[in-house]
């Protein structure tokens, strides 16, 4: 469950550093009056973080009025620099060691069954096809991923993983951003899940 239905003070005002980025806090990353794609990823091993930053490297290249895109990675900022520029060198990404970020978005750790689930398995063979492979885990292994669109400094939409390699409808963003301005309810794959504060 995410933690805010809006950014906190705290969170907006943590100071980052990355790839690509402005040097300050959060706040200074992304335009407050556009939205904008936070995707937190697992660990720069996995087959599946491969496989989202080239898939939305390739739909931002398709649709010019792409949303801007900014990266969490649990790791430090060489290991973040060295993935970056084989997989997306343009890209933006906040390295969170300490994965401050992570839990303040309320970004769970993965169950054995998100691991292993039968979609999760034919997860794994789609991305093989597409040419992603794993290598050595640096970050948390058990870590799953975060997809949330956030605009100023509300959360305006998230995308629910069934499993690790569960996808976030990329190719449809901007339908759903549509949808979103115009106050329209969004049915599935589009499903909005609760942003009350947790506790």
């Amino acid at each position: 469950m995410l933690h805010y239905r809006s950014l906190t003070r705290e969170i907006l005002d943590h100071q980052v550093e990355g790839v690509g980025i402005k040097k300050g806090p959060l706040r200074k990353q992304y335009h407050p009056d556009k939205p904008v794609l936070m995707v937190f990823l697992r660990h720069l091993g996995c087959q599946f973080c491969k496989e989202t930053v080239r898939d939305i490297r390739a739909a931002s290249t398709r649709n010019p009025d792409y949303p801007d895109v900014l990266f969490f990675f649990q790791e430090d900022v060489a290991s973040g620099q060295a993935f970056f520029n084989r997989y997306w060198s343009r890209a933006k990404a906040i390295s969170d060691p300490a994965q401050f970020f992570y839990k303040e978005f309320g970004v769970p750790s993965a169950s054995v069954m998100n691991l292993l689930s039968p979609g999760a398995l034919l997860s794994r063979i789609r991305a093989t096809l597409k040419g992603n492979f794993d290598s050595l885990p640096k970050g948390n292994f058990w870590q799953m991923p975060g997809f949330f669109v956030v605009k100023g400094e509300q959360i305006v939409w998230s995308h629910d993983y069934r499993h690790v390699g569960d996808e976030p409808p990329l190719r449809r963003l901007n339908q759903l951003l549509q949808s979103l301005d115009k106050g329209k309810s969004t049915t599935r794959p589009f499903h909005v899940r609760s942003l009350e504060r947790a506790g």
